[in-house]
């Protein structure tokens, strides 16, 4: 959906500066350092949006690159801290495991005493 508004505003920003263009037609001096050319309005309004089009684009391609730079690095440690993770889980898992062995040969080795039990005569 905000793809479409995007989309609906360009165009309608493109009829706008059209319309303007069309409607100056007149010729303009153009002065170089070494000469003066004469050329429509219009073509000097619509090269002028022309160039911060293309002024737009490579600064927002910077930017774009720059941000894909940094996302692969997030990345990168991403990975390296869930194998990290993942490393001490396993050696959680193993310290456990060891723990519940010497739980289980403690009670064994205490297994073989008397416990008392009271009889139910009277």
């Amino acid at each position: 959906m905000k793809q479409q508004w995007k989309i609906i505003f360009v165009i309608i920003l493109m009829i706008l500066v059209v319309t303007f263009a069309i409607q100056n037609t007149v010729a303009v001096p153009i002065n170089y350092f070494v000469g003066t050319v004469e050329v429509p309005l219009v073509l000097v309004i619509l090269l002028c949006l022309l160039l911060g089009v293309i002024i737009g684009l490579v600064g927002s391609l910077t930017a774009l690159q720059a941000s894909r730079q940094a996302n692969r690095t997030l990345e990168g440690e991403l990975r390296a801290a869930k194998a990290d993770h993942m490393d001490k889980i396993q050696e959680k898992d193993r310290q456990l495991a060891e723990l519940r062995d010497k739980l289980r040969n403690e009670a064994q080795a205490t297994d073989h005493t008397a416990v008392y039990q009271p009889s139910t005569e009277l």
